[in-house]
């Protein structure tokens, strides 16, 4: 995924010729106008976008029809508000859990005991399709804290998967300063904004 939350349309333009197509957005009111220029034009095909901002319920009306996905559900109550809010035509909609892999306050998130605790009740929110789980790393320069993290994930989803015999195909992390070791770790989806517009 290219983050594209500070790009302009040029830049985007330029990242789409090179191969990708699908962009991470943390505005709507950014995002909106780039979103459109891309769907509604003939050239492109085949772009997506998806929501990585924190997410707040008051926007939730704005950002879904917007969106292809949501990557940033981190707790029951707002997965609760999506599931209730998701129109008919777009269930069931996609959305990644974000959990929370490191002791950082500042981050939000499940924990991993507590994302085992609460799955069931998130799989009876029928609007959602829990299509995997998200992280993001923390922001040191201590690879071994980076990759824990990471591993944290994947084996969260893994424990996920043989519990409630569900699969969770998507696990997204990694960014810029960390994409490496989110390979080696089992990511499958990257979030890069630096290394692919700068900033």
């Amino acid at each position: 995924m290219g983050v594209s939350k500070n790009a302009t349309i040029q830049s985007m333009e330029e990242a789409y010729h090179a191969g990708i197509t699908l962009f991470g957005e943390n505005r709507i009111q950014i995002a909106l106008p780039k979103i459109e220029y891309f769907l509604f034009n003939s050239a492109f095909h085949e772009v997506d976008f998806h929501f990585i901002g924190h997410l707040q319920t008051n926007k939730i009306n704005k950002i879904v029809p917007a969106f292809s996905a949501i990557q940033s559900v981190s707790d029951l109550k707002l997965a609760e508000s999506l599931h209730k809010r998701i129109p008919s035509y777009l269930v069931p909609y996609p959305v990644l859990l974000e959990v929370k892999t490191t002791e950082d306050k500042k981050k939000v998130g499940w924990t991993p005991t507590c994302i085992l605790e609460e799955f069931e009740q998130l799989l009876s929110f029928s609007s959602l399709h829990i299509a995997g789980l998200m992280t993001m790393a923390p922001f040191v320069d201590e690879d071994e804290s980076v990759r824990k993290s990471f591993r944290t994930l994947r084996e969260t989803k893994e424990t996920i998967e043989k519990r409630y015999s569900i699969p969770l195909p998507v696990l997204s992390m990694g960014m810029s300063r960390d994409y490496t070791i989110a390979i080696e770790e089992g990511a499958n989806m990257l979030r890069i904004g630096n290394a692919i517009f700068g900033g």
